[in-house]
């Protein structure tokens, strides 16, 4: 499992890298005609403004995967920051973050970003700001747990003992420790980041330049009847399925590895 989500995450991973260098066109190219069916010259047909979709399917990739990968280390981040400090500190500092994370938590996480990029209409940058931080709340509940748990264990004790401080103690034993959770932390922000930049282009909400595969979805919508599904609606349809079922394989997998 975990061998065939590598696979499909590296094929994406190579389609967005190296977009500039497969795609026969520029995104926002007029190339011709428009609503052509795929032929030798547009291997998907063309668009109702005559851009060659086949490019917009390649370009596609390098904005999900942009803001999949950004937003996962941006919040990542947040979640290690605000989790092992709680664990540290404890007390008020503790007990204010956690009914902050109980408050975020309690609050329809989609319903905040549609409104935020509907109004501000953001940028690339912008939604991976937005998504950021609407998603380290959840791992830095789980990092702050784990954290206190560690700092119960015998050999960090045994460094507080020696007059070890808190900023070595982080450096040096639970950074270690929690590389797991992290790593489950990346995975899991990157794929509900992926699905909510298609959901919220599928929308219309958000910076309308971005190519972007939901938007694709969304424009294929509109001339559905002409026929052109199969050319047009699929494709960014079944890229982002795979993209979404190649990390959760990768997680399957990891979890399976450490239960056995």
């Amino acid at each position: 499992m975990r061998r065939v989500g590598l696979a499909l995450v590296g094929i994406i991973l190579i389609i967005a890298i190296f977009a500039p260098l497969i795609a026969p066109y520029t995104p926002t190219e007029y190339v011709g005609q428009s609503l052509l069916a795929p032929n030798s010259s547009y291997l998907l047909g063309t668009n109702d403004l005559g851009e060659d979709i086949f490019s917009r399917l390649l370009y596609g990739a390098r904005t999900s995967v942009s803001i999949g990968f950004f937003t996962a280390l941006l919040a990542t981040f947040f979640s290690l920051l605000i989790g092992v400090t709680s664990a540290l500190f404890a007390g008020v500092y503790d007990l204010f973050w956690m009914r902050l994370i109980d408050a975020l938590l309690a609050i329809p996480t989609v319903l905040i970003i549609i409104l935020i990029a509907a109004f501000f209409r953001v940028s690339l940058w912008g939604m991976i700001i937005i998504l950021s931080l609407l998603s380290w709340q959840q791992g830095a509940r789980v990092i702050r747990n784990q954290s206190k748990s560690l700092l119960k264990s015998n050999f960090i004790l045994a460094a507080q003992g020696f007059g070890a401080g808190k900023l070595h103690i982080t450096l040096k034993h639970l950074l270690s420790h929690l590389l797991p959770l992290l790593s489950v932390q990346l995975l899991m922000v990157f794929r509900r980041a992926v699905f909510l930049e298609a959901g919220m282009s599928f929308l219309g909400v958000g910076d309308p330049s971005l190519v972007s595969w939901g938007r694709m979805i969304r424009q294929a919508l509109e001339y559905i009847y002409l026929g052109s599904w199969s050319w047009w609606l699929l494709p960014p349809g079944v890229l982002l399925t795979l993209t979404i079922l190649g990390v959760v394989l990768l997680e399957y997998g990891r979890d399976s590895q450490r239960s056995i």
